[in-house]
């Protein structure tokens, strides 16, 4: 079957004069071709940050979902941030801010989708920021998970500001099938009136900070939450 539908194809092709076979091939094969470059770039990209830039390697990778802020916005916030990183560590780590907002065009959209599935695969991402009504979806999904694990290492560095946080957390309650007992679940704190993000511009009112469940960087992340509310 497959090798009759190329056979068909090839000899459409053999017809057509150079400019007739462009046309033919963008107008039938536009979305695969798109998507098969998308893939590449997402690999290519993949590689170059884990491996060929060792120079800067992430410290710490913030998913940006809270507004339509562009790099240039997020970059103070990514310099600011990376305070957390030992002295001797900031030569070769940053902290990694970058927006997956998704944009009127069905391509891009496309393309931080599939960015987003292969990497966070890879256990890169480490925190969502994000907005209220995107808390319950995100839980639900399966994307985020506890912070029980970050605030245990808050608490130990900064335990006024975890007893603070602690009563800003966004709580989730799951219902399970085999169980009459419902589970809850601290899966976001409210960013509103973080001194640094509102210096830096940012509209706090309705942020959250939430752990992507493949991060098992629990003590950096602990570290970003003082950095954020440091006054």
């Amino acid at each position: 079957m497959i090798r009759k539908f190329f056979s068909e194809e090839t000899a459409k092709l053999r017809k057509m004069n150079t400019a007739d076979k462009g046309w033919y091939i963008w107008s039938y094969y536009k979305l695969p071709i798109i998507i098969f470059v998308l893939v590449i770039a997402v690999i290519a990209s993949t590689i170059s940050v884990r491996n060929a830039n060792t120079s800067t390697r992430d410290y710490l990778y913030i998913i940006w979902l809270a507004d339509n802020s562009q790099p240039e916005h997020l970059r103070p916030l990514s310099q600011r941030l990376s305070t957390i990183v030992d002295e001797e560590k900031q030569d070769r780590y940053r902290i990694a801010v970058h927006s997956y907002v998704f944009t009127d065009d069905a391509y891009i959209n496309h393309g931080l989708s599939v960015r987003f599935n292969a990497l966070i695969t890879q256990g890169v991402f480490d925190v969502k920021i994000l907005s209220e009504d995107e808390i319950l979806v995100n839980a639900l999904t399966g994307v985020l998970k506890s912070i029980d694990d970050v605030m245990a290492y808050l608490q130990s560095l900064n335990p006024a500001l975890h007893d603070y946080l602690l009563e800003r957390a966004w709580i989730v309650t799951y219902i399970c099938p085999d169980s009459d007992e419902p589970i809850e679940e601290k899966v976001a704190i409210s960013l509103q009136g973080s001194p640094l993000l509102e210096e830096l511009g940012f509209d706090t009112s309705q942020m959250y900070f939430s752990v992507i469940v493949t991060s098992g960087r629990h003590y950096e992340i602990a570290k970003a939450l003082e950095v954020l509310f440091a006054t």
